[in-house]
């Protein structure tokens, strides 16, 4: 396992590492309104995503090999499919809602469409390399991935001053055809017949039907924060905060979701071999907890300092909203292999009424905030404790 670990955790750590490192710099290319529509547009993207592939992909590390090359292909065109439908949605959303003001309405929505059926592309191959055990692969894909969205960033802020989405969009085509290559596996979509469509949606009906919804909710539970500060603050507030959960998320993405692949992989041959997969999942748990202590109580004493020296006196305000959010993000990575247990035991039923619960209680704490005009750190606060 440790040795697993290893491989994953060097390409993560590399992957989170390059974007705290040139953050500085992108922060000073870009103020906080652009940053801000930056990580609305992400959120929207992340929402896409998971809708136009209806979270097939979570089933590709236990697909049978006589069947997978079809199953992928079928997988693949169904999210193109919807990710045609959800640019013509968002295109209304545009429209309706005057979230973003430096890119013209037709432009985003085209770009927006095309990142998502990238993106779900870039699931469905990463998905493939699990199953295949090729970790190695996916570490180095995980850093080059960001290394290139970095250079790409910096590049556009100071030639362009503002495209931020075609640095991400460009940078997306890059990530998938180089994990393409290394993981020597291509999808052919002209082989599809649309009438074998539903017989894949039918055999992996419980995905759609759980993993979709489950997906759905913790999503919106976890940028709801996002979406709400843009609506009820300015776009200047909004960059603040999305500064304070990039650099609080990195933990969680650098080790909790590392452990997490590696656990579906220990998981699935423990089930196999012993019809449960408790010990893998006790390991996790330990190692998430002890790296956790370490890692958030770090944050918690030094996030002013860090902030204020690698950011400067303009970006502070987010050192103030870093402190609420850090004990429940710490819980949030100890958990963090909890969601695939649901699928293991197949009790996804249950998660999806946890997110239920969850997600009610945040749009409730939001609603509050609204009518109440709360001042944003009150906001915080109450949407921490719910997490």
């Amino acid at each position: 396992m440790l040795k697993r670990i290893s491989i994953l955790f060097r390409g993560t750590l590399l992957a989170q590492l390059i974007p705290f490192i040139t953050l500085p710099l992108i922060t000073r290319v870009f103020n906080p309104d652009e940053f801000g529509e930056y990580s609305l547009y992400l959120t929207c993207v992340t929402i896409g995503v998971i809708i136009a592939t209806l979270r097939l992909e979570v089933a590709i590390p236990i697909m049978s090999k006589h069947s997978l090359h079809k199953d992928l292909t079928q997988i693949v065109t169904i999210s193109i499919i919807n990710s045609l439908f959800l640019g013509f949605l968002f295109f209304i959303g545009l429209n309706l809602f005057d979230k973003f003001t430096i890119y013209n309405t037709y432009f985003l929505s085209g770009i927006y469409t095309f990142s998502i059926i990238i993106m779900s592309y870039y699931q469905i191959y990463y998905q493939y390399g699990i199953k295949e055990g090729k970790f190695k692969e996916l570490s180095n894909n995980k850093w080059l991935s960001q290394l290139i969205l970095a250079v790409f960033l910096i590049v556009f802020g100071w030639a362009l001053n503002q495209y931020m989405i075609i640095a991400l969009l460009l940078s997306q085509l890059i990530w998938i055809i180089h994990l393409q290559k290394k993981l020597n596996f291509s999808i052919n979509i002209k082989s599809v017949e649309m009438k074998n469509l539903k017989s894949t949606l039918v055999k992996y009906k419980k995905f759609p039907k759980f993993q979709l919804p489950i997906q759905l909710l913790n999503t919106f539970s976890l940028n709801s924060m996002i979406v709400s500060v843009s609506f009820l603050y300015s776009s200047t507030e909004l960059g603040f905060y999305s500064l304070t959960e990039r650099l609080l998320r990195s933990p969680i993405n650098i080790l909790g979701s590392v452990t997490a692949d590696i656990f579906k992989n220990m998981s699935s041959k423990e089930m196999d071999e012993k019809g449960n997969s408790l010990k893998s999942y006790g390991k996790i748990m330990t190692f998430n907890f002890v790296t956790g202590i370490i890692l958030f109580s770090f944050l918690y004493l030094f996030i002013d300092e860090i902030i204020l020296y690698f950011f400067g006196e303009t970006w502070v305000l987010s050192a103030v909203y870093s402190k609420y959010l850090i004990p429940s993000l710490f819980t949030m990575y100890v958990f963090f292999p909890v969601n695939y247990l649901y699928i293991v035991y197949d009790a996804q039923k249950i998660d999806l009424s946890i997110q239920t619960v969850q997600l009610v209680l945040i749009i409730i704490w939001i609603g509050i905030a609204r009518f109440q005009d709360f001042q944003i750190t009150t906001l915080i606060i109450g949407y921490s404790s719910i997490l």
